[in-house]
């Protein structure tokens, strides 16, 4: 089950590059990486915070909804941290 999971996965990932790959010229040269990269590590760290939370609630649902929560409120600090950086 897991190697169809991580099989589909790595299909999924050609196939946002390849999307992304056909687009031809319109956008700079090196938006191109920085969009692969960025979308592909997207997908990774969900799928790993998705499998984490998923193993905690197995083992503790409390420590799981911590681990939501926490991952929840980190995120959106660190936005707003951003944001301050940025003078917005």
């Amino acid at each position: 089950m897991e190697e169809q999971g991580a099989r589909s996965k790595e299909q999924g990932a050609r196939s946002t590059h390849a999307s992304i790959a056909s687009r031809g010229n319109e956008h700079p040269a090196w938006l191109h990486p920085l969009a692969v990269t960025g979308l592909l590590g997207a997908f990774t760290t969900f799928s790993t915070f998705a499998l984490d939370t998923q193993k905690l609630f197995s083992a503790s649902p409390a420590l799981a909804i911590l681990n939501i929560a926490a991952s929840v409120i980190g995120s959106l600090v660190a936005i707003r941290l951003g944001f301050k950086m940025c003078g917005q």
